[in-house]
């Protein structure tokens, strides 16, 4: 089973992402605590996703699934189509200091977060769930 949320790349969503997410989670399976966790990195998750956005002026929907796989993990992904950053091309504006940090916390809260860059950014992040 799998959720799909699409929203448009402006604050005013994060807390509906948020919210979403929890409770797409806690019917796969997660507890409370780890439907804390998920606000929390979802949030930082989808920040970032909008930050990336209004560096490029990107106006398409950023997309949110969240899926239980076959190992009893609750995976969480969010997709967004704007520019990824390497080390140099913020110039000087902290975007990558925020975005670092943001990495810090969703690892701290998940089983697993990876992300991957290509045509805008992946960001995977999953939870152990029974």
């Amino acid at each position: 089973m799998s959720y799909l949320l699409q929203f448009p790349p402006d604050e005013t969503h994060v807390s509906v992402a948020r919210k979403f997410a929890a409770l797409a989670a806690r019917e796969l399976g997660a507890s409370d605590d780890q439907c804390t966790d998920v606000e929390l990195a979802v949030s930082e998750a989808t920040t970032n996703a909008m930050r990336a956005h209004r560096r490029t002026k990107s106006p398409e929907a950023l997309t949110m699934v969240v899926s239980k796989t076959d190992a009893q993990v609750c995976e969480i992904s969010v997709y967004d189509r704007g520019a990824g950053l390497s080390d140099g091309q913020d110039g000087g504006s902290g975007v990558l200091a925020d975005s670092g940090r943001a990495a810090s916390v969703m690892s701290a809260v998940t089983d697993e977060c990876d992300m991957i860059q290509r045509s805008g950014t992946r960001v995977r992040l999953r939870f152990k769930v029974t």
